[in-house]
């Protein structure tokens, strides 16, 4: 199964699956809140998110290594995908 982690133009994360069903959210997420300081997330902290996720089993390590890291645009409904 294919992940992508979205980066909302808000500051949160989402992570959804092949699906674009949400598997997690970082605004969902107190433990998250508490390890990663970061208010307003950016592709900066692309690493962190997915080492926590790998940390609560969320994904995997192959998962996390194949994971799409998308910035959710301003404008239109597109995202601007980057390879993690």
């Amino acid at each position: 199964m294919s992940y992508t982690l979205l980066l909302r133009h808000n500051g949160t994360a989402e992570l959804l699956n092949e699906r674009d069903e949400t598997v997690w959210s970082s605004d969902a997420d107190e433990d998250f809140k508490d390890e990663v300081s970061a208010e307003f997330l950016q592709e900066s902290d692309v690493e962190a998110i997915l080492d926590y996720l790998v940390e609560e089993k969320i994904l995997s390590e192959t998962q996390a290594d194949e994971a799409i890291c998308e910035e959710e645009s301003l404008e239109g409904d597109g995202a601007a995908a980057s390879p993690h």
